[in-house]
């Protein structure tokens, strides 16, 4: 019973200080993020922030991961599962402009250190980055109506030979398996 309420207490003061943060990048958001300064702003010792975030490097990490649960970015990444690409597509564009405009200030606070800050701040935006990049890539693929088009022309053709309509349906099996949607 004692260590599930010590699980759950050092849980609330993990989520205090990265309220903390996220106010502090909202208020501040060219103010570098101290941890003596967020520890002193949580009502903690410097020691129990590293305790629990291991580094400030680390720290930042769970700060970006909280303004992509805050933003909706898991329910963008869930939105790829859909067997319907105009539904992935129709979702897909709600949730990146709900997420865009989420947290914004915290955002543009992260991505300006990115710059200035190197490395810690840098790499978790460099992840955050990555996954964005990786979405993007996959609706870039299902938006390609040009090709698919000229493809399913060669499925309509009845001047098309048998070789033609094999090439081009495993095409577009490659272009869904792909995609992941087979």
């Amino acid at each position: 019973y004692e260590q599930r309420t010590r699980a759950e207490e050092s849980e609330k003061t993990g989520r205090q200080i990265i309220c903390t943060v996220l106010d502090q990048l909202e208020e501040s958001p060219a103010e570098p993020i101290a941890i003596g300064n967020v520890a002193k702003e949580s009502g903690v010792a410097r020691s129990t922030v590293y305790a629990i975030f291991g580094s400030r490097s680390g720290l930042l990490d769970q700060v970006a991961r909280e303004l992509e649960d805050r933003s909706g970015l898991p329910e963008l990444i869930e939105a790829g599962n859909e067997p319907d690409v105009r539904d992935y597509i129709r979702k897909g564009f709600r949730l990146a402009s709900s997420i865009s405009a989420t947290n914004r200030e915290a955002f543009r606070a992260l991505r300006s250190m990115a710059q200035v800050d190197g490395e810690p701040a840098g790499k978790t935006f460099g992840r955050m980055e990555q996954q964005r990049a990786e979405a993007m890539h996959d609706i870039a693929h299902f938006l390609r109506p040009g090709h698919l088009q000229q493809l399913r022309n060669i499925l309509d053709d009845p001047e098309a030979s048998d070789n033609d309509r094999f090439v081009a349906l495993d095409l577009l099996k490659n272009a869904a398996i792909s995609a992941g949607g087979f």
